[in-house]
């Protein structure tokens, strides 16, 4: 799959951690140098593995948002990188705040 984050493609793949192994140590990853998104598709020991798939490729959706409008290079945590608080929080709060945007006619 591809989609369009601010007129560049990226391509969005769902990897187990035998395919890729960096998933060994996280969830998901988003890669600014060849515009790829990675999402985990084993399902990890969760209640709602499936809530917890959609919020991680909206958290690296996010991360490509951030590289592609130049956010990433003047916004890091030295130790991490982006700063991981907001982009989760965005993340997690997004759907909540698109269902209140739809109902008031914001879009």
């Amino acid at each position: 799959m591809t989609v369009k984050i601010l007129s560049t493609k990226y391509r969005i793949f769902f990897r187990s951690p035998e395919q890729d192994e960096s998933l060994n140590d996280c969830d998901g990853y988003c890669d600014k140098s060849t515009k790829t998104i990675v999402v985990t598709k084993k399902n990890i020991d969760l209640g709602d593995f499936e809530t917890h798939q959609k919020q991680c490729l909206r958290h690296e959706i996010i991360h490509a948002f951030m590289f592609e409008s130049g956010l990433s290079t003047n916004w890091e945590h030295a130790e991490f990188g982006q700063e991981e608080t907001v982009v989760d929080w965005i993340a997690i709060q997004f759907p909540k705040i698109l269902k209140v945007f739809k109902k008031v006619g914001a879009l």
